[in-house]
């Protein structure tokens, strides 16, 4: 058996996963079942361990979440590319920006890897992170098309503005606020009001007036930061807060 092989009903139940709408509550719970049972048997089995997590995240349960996705991290293992980038985005779900980055470096340095499949992660990535030079690497990715160039134009806008660190520290404070209740994170370009800008939508569970306190603790804390330092950002990011089961299932491959 390869190195790389996964169990077919592993396979077999993230693709029934993948397939549903996080409202599908009850479903995606009897497949977490099924994928719990799979990983008390063998832990070290890291392909169940990365379909357990997808069930988490859909079920809007962050800290269960985030101790699995220590638990891959530290134990590693052999994976297939489709897995790995299933792992990455779910880092990304749950606001492990510096993690996803870690595993992004080397394909954005190795010259044979085709960094278009990496483009939507790198994206959300590089947004959660506050990051504009990842955001530049992603801009110039070949074949991002007008996204491409409107996203350079992004990056061109901060940095004449010299926002770029306040970028990066802004974000940061924003996901020390969100850890451990986000569990989808999106990312969109806009151009509707002539310039380019970024809508981030962050996708959590719990009911209506937990969203709305987080949605308030954010908006202050963008506001507190810049009002501290003297400093008048741009007008050209938001960060929305939405409900987990409004979220659309994941696209992409099949898990394999």
């Amino acid at each position: 058996m390869s190195d790389f092989a996964i169990r077919d009903d592993i396979i077999e139940l993230f693709d029934r996963l993948v397939e549903l709408q996080y409202s599908a509550t009850k479903e995606i719970a009897e497949i977490e079942g099924k994928l719990a049972n799979i990983h008390e048997a063998d832990p070290k089995d890291v392909n169940a361990s990365i379909a357990l997590l997808q069930t988490k995240v859909m079920l809007g349960k962050a800290d269960e979440g985030l101790v699995l996705a220590e638990q891959i991290w530290k134990q590693g293992g052999k994976i297939t590319p489709v897995v790995e980038a299933t792992y990455m985005d779910q880092l990304v779900a749950l606001g492990l920006f510096d993690w996803c980055e870690v595993l992004l470096r080397p394909k954005l340095e190795n010259g044979d890897f085709d960094l278009t499949l990496m483009y939507p992660t790198l994206f959300a990535c590089a947004t959660g992170l506050g990051s504009l030079e990842l955001l530049e690497r992603a801009a110039n990715i070949e074949g991002t098309g007008d996204e491409g160039e409107i996203l350079g134009y992004f990056v061109a806008h901060q940095r004449e503005a010299n926002l770029e660190e306040h970028f990066a520290k802004q974000q940061k404070e924003v996901n020390k606020l969100l850890r451990g209740k986000q569990c989808a994170y999106e990312v969109l370009l806009e151009t509707e009001r002539g310039w380019p800008e970024l809508e981030i939508g962050v996708f959590c569970g719990g009911d209506s007036v937990d969203r709305y306190q987080i949605q308030g603790k954010i908006d202050k804390a963008q506001k507190d930061y810049y009002e501290e330092l003297d400093v008048k950002p741009l007008d050209n990011l938001t960060t929305t807060i939405y409900d987990l089961k409004e979220h659309w299932p994941p696209q992409g491959p099949e898990y394999a």
